[in-house]
């Protein structure tokens, strides 16, 4: 039951045995701001003032005639319980009938034929014994000193609404009030006063400004009107230790690493305190100054200069130095300042650094065999991590750095593994250029244009993380790398192997025409959909379908050779779409589905090596191929083109171009262009919704809950909620996904929920709660993983 509820009860219990009349003296006026709720549940609540009717307030005499029937749209007194509010009058001054204020004796006599709502002992009810009272009160526990009864007074609206069973048991004081009169979250509050300074301020009332005030005080032993914002946050980034203030300070500190974009301006108001400038500063080496921007700034500062002057060494020094300043700096990528986007090299340096550990080990060795086995297992990351740094570039001057870098440690690599495969004479086997055996094993297929080997690895890990299986297949793919002669070469099976390897448009390198390749497609009982188009649902036919389904899907080659190295920023975008076509296709009744390419590609910011080829020698000239004249006599790579062996083609030496700045591009011969990775993907093998792990470890810090399961946690989410089934109940600040080493943690933002009763839920992607464990916010002694 509510407070207000109650209040209204007690009078409604005292008028109805007291002849329907309850008068209420409040000398103090202290009940006066409840009112306006309390005529909401009491129809017959009159006060005594001005004549206001429309506010059911008027003099003593107005008051005699409402409660006799005789105002207008007033009910008889017979048929109503009226409560007639006396605001600054005492029920002393009640008795005194002789000497009873003028304006009151209209209402004397109503004493005796009603009654008066008064304590046992015959004192006006105030707040605060109303509260604490056994007899007739609510007999709460409240502090009694003079900064709770201010606090009492300036919160009584809210107060009105809160549970009674809730208040049961605890200790109510100075805090509890002003909490409720903030909004009950001074955690919110005095990260909002820090961001906003005095705009905050003006959005309250006096009151509600008190009330936070007072809070500060009590709890963060700061003064918001004395002490100032550059105070208070120097106790939000120099807190330490294990006293009550500095664990309170620590909360603060939390809440606003979880939600640091909320609250923009406080890294600007933290560069406002004097930090020291001496040695013990820039090491750092007890972390104390990880919490000052200006610190993370200076240290960005220094880490670009480190790698600015790696152009100036060589690869082996270099090497060396990458690695210290990984060492050094990756512990920033931790820190709040990186997802402020404040860490930008320090972001970048892991990627880097990658580039320059794996490129240590070369990788033209071996033959054909070899070198596709070192590429899958571990080889294709490079490739990733030098997308992965151009997707952290947003200026000129990064661009600049990153290249730099790159003609250091990637540029010599890549060029090194083409030119291996190149002059060993490893010519792509055309028995590996299909997939094997694939038209018997799927029902629908998925086919991108430049769906390059890393990019296909990272789409398999976000199936993986969807609760997909995927069964991954490596295959060469034909020469040139080019769509006209690849993409083909995935239905040779349908067209017939060897009538196709003589046909074609032999001066475009086109196998077939799109029309001849949609033909080959129908006949063979598959359906071809575009990009645009809306996918049909499977229809089976004893089990099986009664068509096949071919998706053409993403633009990735579009793209590059539109954006050129920005093709970089679109791949994750590009992944995600094709991952939800893929579940559109399962939706849509297909139950195996197969991802297929026609090549790669070769990228690099700021162009790649120019191959110098005169157009005397040649018919025609691509990026990374060209067409030879007759007779004519040259050094470039010779090697016949898949669909007519006949057809003699030149290849660009290691990963040059015939043109200038080319920056993505594809035709030639190299790992990159010509390795490829299919996708064959199916549900997982048991539904997601059976999925089930195991909580091993509960820790509370403060309001911080963290947990670690016995999952890889891949598509998983933690919750924090009262009703495990209900998102709605959720009390955390949001949701965390399970990160890799099987770990989350969230922050509870109601600081009045500590000792109460939650339940951890961990779910799917699909919502489906896959474990729930009880806890206690804030710990307690139920909480367990057994």
């Amino acid at each position: 039951m509510r407070i207000l509820d109650r209040i209204a009860n007690d009078l409604a219990k005292l008028g109805i045995t007291n002849s329907h009349c309850v008068l209420w003296p409040d000398q103090e006026r202290q009940w006066e701001k409840a009112i306006p709720a309390l005529s909401k549940e009491i129809p017959g609540l009159l006060c005594l003032g001005d004549y206001k009717p429309e506010a059911k307030t008027g003099p003593a005499i107005w008051l005699r005639c409402a409660i006799a029937g005789k105002i207008k749209d007033n009910t008889g007194a017979d048929e109503m319980l009226y409560v007639l509010y006396l605001p600054g009058i005492s029920k002393h001054d009640l008795r005194a009938v002789e000497s009873c204020p003028e304006e009151i004796k209209a209402l004397v006599e109503l004493q005796f034929s009603g009654t008066i709502w008064s304590q046992y002992n015959g004192k006006d009810w105030t707040l605060l014994a109303w509260l604490i009272s056994d007899k007739g009160g609510l007999g709460l526990e409240v502090s009694q000193d003079l900064q709770t009864k201010q606090a009492l007074h300036n919160a009584l609206l809210p107060l009105l609404e809160e549970n009674i069973e809730d208040l049961r048991g605890k200790r109510l004081d100075q805090d509890f009030f002003n909490s409720l009169l903030s909004g009950g979250d001074p955690i919110r509050d005095m990260l909002t006063w820090l961001d906003q300074g005095n705009c905050f301020q003006e959005k309250l009332s006096p009151e509600q400004w008190q009330a936070f005030c007072g809070y500060c005080q009590s709890r963060f032993a700061i003064n918001p009107e004395q002490d100032g914002l550059i105070s208070a946050v120097k106790h939000l980034v120099e807190s330490n230790g294990a006293t009550a203030l500095a664990k309170n300070w620590q909360q603060v500190w939390h809440r606003y690493c979880d939600s640091p974009h909320k609250y923009s301006k406080i890294p600007n108001l933290i560069r406002k305190l004097p930090i020291p400038d001496d040695w013990l500063y820039l090491q750092n080496e007890d972390h104390s100054y990880d919490r000052y921007p200006q610190w993370n700034d200076e240290m960005e500062r220094i880490l670009g200069q480190a790698l600015e002057s790696l152009a100036k060494t060589n690869v082996k020094d270099a090497e060396a130095k990458i690695a210290a300043l990984e060492d050094d700096h990756a512990r920033r990528r931790l820190l709040l300042w990186a997802e402020l986007g404040e860490a930008k090299c320090a972001m970048m340096l892991q990627d880097l650094a990658e580039v320059a550990r794996l490129t240590a080990r070369p990788m033209e060795q071996g033959n054909l065999a070899e070198l596709e086995k070192r590429y899958a297992e571990h080889f294709w990351l490079v490739d990733r991590a030098v997308v992965r740094v151009l997707q952290k570039v947003d200026s000129g001057a990064d661009l600049g750095l990153i290249t730099s870098i790159l003609d250091l440690f990637y540029k010599p690599w890549i060029e090194a593994s083409a030119r291996h495969l190149q002059n060993s004479g490893m010519e792509t086997n055309a028995d590996k250029t299909q997939p094997a055996g694939w038209l018997d094993r799927v029902e629908a297929v998925l086919f991108v244009d430049g769906l390059r080997f890393d990019c296909a690895k990272e789409l398999s890990e976000m199936l993986c993380a969807e609760a997909y299986q995927t069964e991954e297949s490596i295959r060469w793919t034909g020469l040139p790398t080019i769509t006209a002669t690849c993409k083909p070469i995935l239905i040779q099976e349908m067209a017939g192997a060897e009538d196709n390897r003589q046909g074609g448009d032999a001066l475009n390198y086109e196998a077939m025409t799109s029309y001849e390749f949609k033909k080959t497609l129908e006949q063979n009982n598959w359906r071809l959909v575009s990009n645009n188009e809306i996918i049909p649902h499977a229809i089976r036919e004893n089990g099986k379908p009664a068509f096949r389904l071919w998706l053409e899907y993403g633009n990735l080659d579009e793209l590059g050779h539109s954006q050129g190295w920005g093709l970089a920023k679109h791949i994750d975008g590009t992944l995600a779409e094709l991952a939800g076509r893929v579940k559109e296709l399962f939706r849509a009744g297909w139950e195996s589905v197969m991802i297929i390419t026609d090549h790669g590609w070769l990228l690099y910011p700021g162009g790649l090596p120019k191959a110098e080829l005169p157009a005397c020698l040649s018919e025609s000239k691509w990026q990374r191929f060209a067409t030879l004249k007759d007779g004519a006599d040259t050094k470039e790579h010779i090697y016949p083109w898949y669909w007519n062996p006949q057809q003699q083609i030149a290849l660009a030496d290691g990963v040059s171009c015939y043109r200038k700045g080319v920056e993505f591009t594809h035709g030639g011969l190299s790992v990159q262009e010509c390795l490829l990775l299919d996708l064959k993907v199916s549900k997982g093998s048991r539904p997601q919704n059976a999925i089930s792990v195991k909580i091993t470890d509960i820790k509370w810090t403060n309001m911080r809950c963290s947990i670690a399961i016995d999952d890889a946690g891949a598509g998983l989410s933690f919750d924090l909620r009262t009703s495990p089934g209900d998102p709605l109940s959720s009390v955390a600040l949001s949701v965390k996904p399970i990160k890799s080493n099987h770990t989350a943690s969230v922050v509870v933002e109601d600081v009045n929920l500590e000792g109460q009763k939650a339940y951890i839920v961990i779910f799917d992607t699909e919502q489906n709660i896959v474990s729930q464990i009880q806890t206690t916010i804030g710990g307690g002694s139920d909480d367990s993983t057994g």
